[in-house]
């Protein structure tokens, strides 16, 4: 995996998930496209809805009724400054995600190929939210969650995502009881799309 150290904390890139057992909650202990020193990962309730899936810090698929989440990729490499990996959430989608770091955080493009017809979510760390001076706001390219420790923001560069805050249901976060989760929200058509999205955080 790829170490980034920004504003005194440690994040993680893990290139691929090389676990063939399939533990329990193994995609979100795992497989996650950054891990952060300062905000601990959401593990889900379940995947029926956003707010209990609570996919925090990965690239998200919603079709019929159910969450899909990034799992063991078909193929993965470590690039000069970041990592590239092709995955499939579900049958009928393929996505190749490269992460590329920059000041302040990273940036993903994720190219996705489907078949179907759903909705695509690309979201940052989860945020505590039950604490004096915590926050959250949307603007028309970007949504932002912070707390008086720091802040996470996802940044839509296409210019066709839909900025969203998400309330994950309580307890999902390892670390906080009450967590919002900064997302960008694209509709995915049968064809290529490509996404891009610009995560920063201290």
């Amino acid at each position: 995996m790829l170490a980034q150290r920004v504003n005194g904390m440690a994040v993680l890139y893990p290139a691929a998930l090389r676990m063939k057992h399939p533990f329990p909650q193994m995609e979100e202990k795992y497989a996650k496209l950054a891990y952060c020193s300062r905000y601990a990962f959401s593990a889900a309730r379940s995947q029926r809805t956003l707010e209990e899936a609570a996919p925090d810090s990965v690239l998200s698929f919603r079709y019929l009724g159910h969450i899909f989440v990034k799992a063991a990729p078909e193929s993965w490499e470590m690039t000069e400054n970041g990592t590239r990996a092709v995955w499939s959430p579900l049958p009928g989608v393929q996505v190749v995600t490269e992460i590329a770091l920059c000041d302040g955080g990273h940036l993903r493009r994720h190219t996705v190929t489907s078949e179907i017809t759903c909705e695509a979510f690309d979201a940052g760390f989860a945020v505590p939210d039950d604490c004096p001076g915590a926050a959250h706001s949307c603007t028309a390219i970007a949504a932002r969650a912070e707390h008086p420790g720091g802040f996470c923001a996802v940044e839509d560069l296409t210019g066709r995502g839909t900025p969203l805050v998400l309330e994950p249901m309580p307890n999902t976060s390892l670390q906080y009881p009450r967590t919002v989760i900064p997302m960008v929200q694209y509709a995915i058509h049968p064809g290529t799309t490509v996404l891009e999205t610009k995560v920063t955080f201290a």
